[in-house]
């Protein structure tokens, strides 16, 4: 595998992890890459006393800061559709108030 290959298959779990806790995509794609020698072994620790230098070197070199902007996907509770249905409703109810018999229908609120 050669090396955007692996970043390609870390990055998604990076990402997730990202969402989810808040460290930098980048960070945890660079640690994968170090720790693990670009995944040619099982596992690795972070002993080095020059080991956030390498990090950081990774990051820039694989320019994995790319990972580091995604775009949280957000569910509506309704459509925009139903939503302009709802304000085009509203809107008649509310010019309807200017006639006597529909003001006694849709009264306006006291405040």
């Amino acid at each position: 595998m050669n090396k955007e290959a692996f970043i390609e298959q870390i990055a998604p779990a990076a990402q997730a992890n990202m969402l989810a806790f808040g460290i930098l995509a980048s960070v945890t794609t660079a640690q994968a890459i170090l720790e693990s020698g670009w995944g040619l072994q099982q596992a690795g620790y972070a002993t080095d006393p020059h080991y956030a230098d390498k990090l950081i070197t990774i990051i820039e070199g694989s320019d994995l800061t790319r990972f580091d902007q995604v775009e949280e996907e957000r569910e509506y509770l309704m459509s925009s559709d139903d939503a302009n249905k709802m304000i085009n409703f509203l809107s008649a109810a509310w010019m309807s108030t200017e006639d006597v018999e529909a003001s006694e229908e849709f009264p306006p609120s006291s405040q």
